[in-house]
């Protein structure tokens, strides 16, 4: 799709671009947010930059891709757009899919798909659900390297209509798991055209292992024509542990984090010719990070624990939007989000460094801390309809990002302050 880039690395890694170069690094991740339903699949400053292997794209309905800043609709981590998997409609026929793939290198997949309803009697509602159920096994090209992946969807719906307005609520639950042999970097000048070490595993010992679990129930109420309420609960639940291989002296990372939130919105038409959208979006989250090596490498990078903290975090986050259409041919869309961020940061491993008094360590460990982050958003955009094939289009947005937690609390050398600022980012578009 046009202005996106996702670059496969080796088994389910992956590096994004959307509007932007390939970004790596601690936060790169945040500047894109990944969404399952609308829902981040990530709590804010906890993303992962392979965070998409967790959404089952591979069942969606559609995907979704909103190039340029989004913080108004969907707040931090929306910088440089968003990437929506949207999953199968609950409100369709009965049906059933099985699928089956088979390739070279021992690959594998098959999907599961099944839909079934009930139609209401004597006031009872109509009921819809889905099952969706997907697995590959990858025996890779490379020696010992591949994947084995699980994902499960579930999904039931219910439609009710009371005389005063129509209730739709549907639960939706999702879980992952991902078990991967990961193939490292072969090195060396010009081994490129070496086609003898195209199989060659130089990290044979490196591994990804992973596992989410997501649910939330979107309540719809539609009172009255002109008036739309939305309101989700969702709660989530990530884990994953993994060799560092890309770095020389190869620690293991094991991270994870509990959330629950909500996404609440109304849609109202004032009239004929302007719409408002409102709302209030919360969320609270428990994570942790641990880094530690076996192996020795030097006394500046020491065997034992490197990082072990723990971080609690809070975000509230109201946010309007107006759409005004002027004339039959010009259109007036603005909006505007403040968001409110806490981080309360525990550091569980003790003392400044992992070093011994005297050696110039290169792992920093900052204190006990709580960090606050106030940021607003802002969108503005004018549509002037020509005729029925054309129009032209303005849009100036501002787009945020808080500052991740691994950039904030895993410091090296020197980095002792976690004095971070959020990041911004002013687009205009003309089209």
């Amino acid at each position: 799709m046009p202005a996106l880039w996702i670059s496969r690395g080796n088994g389910q890694e992956h590096l994004t671009a959307l509007r932007s170069p390939v970004l790596t690094g601690a936060g790169a991740c945040g500047a894109f947010m990944m969404t399952e339903d609308a829902i981040p699949l990530r709590s804010t400053g906890f993303c992962n930059v392979n965070q998409l292997f967790e959404a089952h794209g591979e069942g969606a309905e559609r995907i979704e891709v909103l190039a340029g800043p989004r913080s108004v609709l969907y707040g931090s981590n929306a910088l440089h757009g968003v990437i929506n998997i949207v999953s199968p409609s609950v409100d369709q026929e009965n049906k059933s899919i099985l699928s089956i793939e088979a390739g070279g290198d021992d690959y594998y997949r098959g999907s599961l798909l099944h839909k079934g309803s009930t139609t209401g009697i004597d006031k009872q509602p109509d009921q819809h659900w889905l099952v969706n159920v997907s697995g590959v096994g990858d025996g890779g090209f490379k020696n010992h390297s591949g994947f084995d992946q699980q994902k499960l969807k579930l999904r039931h719906g219910l439609s009710l209509d009371h005389g005063e307005g129509d209730l739709s609520i549907t639960t939706t639950a999702s879980f992952s798991n991902l078990n991967q042999e990961t193939a490292g970097f072969i090195t060396g000048h010009d081994t490129y055209r070496d086609e003898s070490l195209k199989d060659e595993n130089p990290n044979p010992e490196a591994y990804r292992d992973a596992r989410s679990q997501r649910a939330h129930i979107r309540f719809q109420y539609r009172p009255d024509p002109h008036t739309r309420w939305s309101f989700v609960p969702y709660v989530r639940h990530t884990e994953m542990e993994f060799l560092m291989h890309f770095l020389p002296w190869k620690p293991v990372e094991r991270n994870r984090h509990t959330s629950g939130g909500w996404r609440l919105s109304l849609e109202r038409d004032i009239n004929t010719d302007l719409t408002l959208l409102a709302g209030l979006d919360g969320e609270y989250t428990r994570g942790e990070l641990k880094e530690s090596q076996s192996a020795e490498f030097s006394p500046a990078i020491p065997v034992g624990v490197h990082y072990d903290y723990r971080v609690r975090s809070s975000v509230i986050s109201p946010f309007v939007s107006l759409n005004y259409r002027v004339s039959e041919q010009l259109s007036v869309a603005a909006g505007l989000r403040q968001e409110w961020l806490e981080y309360d940061y525990d550091n569980r491993a003790g003392g400044a460094s992992p070093c011994d008094v005297g050696i110039d360590c290169r792992f920093a460990r900052p204190a006990d801390t709580t960090d606050h982050f106030n940021k607003a958003s802002w969108q503005l955009g004018v549509v002037y309809q020509f005729s029925e094939d054309a129009h032209v289009f303005m849009n100036l947005a501002r787009g945020y990002r808080a500052p991740q937690t691994t950039e904030l609390y895993r410091l090296q050398q020197g980095q002792l302050a976690t004095d971070f600022e959020a990041e911004t980012l002013d687009s205009i578009e003309l089209g």
